[in-house]
């Protein structure tokens, strides 16, 4: 069964980017008071893995997150907070399933994106102390 796209308005809750270190990974991300969304990312924001592998794909320039995935995750015990899975947009009042494919999601008071598809759990998850190797 094909859903119609749907438009979508969460609350932001934290904006996250990392900065281009030397080796480092794209996590954990670190909040920032703001930025500005570009076809390529979010200012500031570098990702090894999509500029590296997928060769700066612009269907991977953003990588939104309900925070309730990450309350979720507290409450089995993971110690985490917003930005470390590597989310750019942290929001409120969105679900998993709200973000499929074709659906437009509205940032803030001047930001729309569509959804181009599901990010699978980065293997680089490891690099977070929670989590280990």
């Amino acid at each position: 069964m094909r859903h119609s796209p749907e438009s979508i308005k969460g609350t932001v809750i934290q904006v996250n980017i990392k900065a281009c270190e030397n080796g480092a990974r794209g996590i954990p991300k670190h909040p920032v008071a703001r930025a500005e969304v570009r076809r390529t990312g979010l200012t500031g924001d570098f990702n090894r893995y999509r500029q590296e592998k997928l060769d700066g794909d612009p269907d991977s320039a953003v990588l939104l997150l309900p925070i309730e995935v990450v309350e979720e995750l507290r409450a089995e015990g993971w110690d985490i907070k917003a930005g470390d899975l590597g989310e750019n947009v942290t929001m409120r009042g969105i679900s998993h399933e709200e973000l499929r494919p074709g659906n437009r999601l509205f940032v803030g008071e001047r930001v729309e994106l569509e959804i181009s598809r599901e990010c699978k759990p980065c293997q680089n998850l490891r690099v977070l102390p929670s989590v280990g190797s």
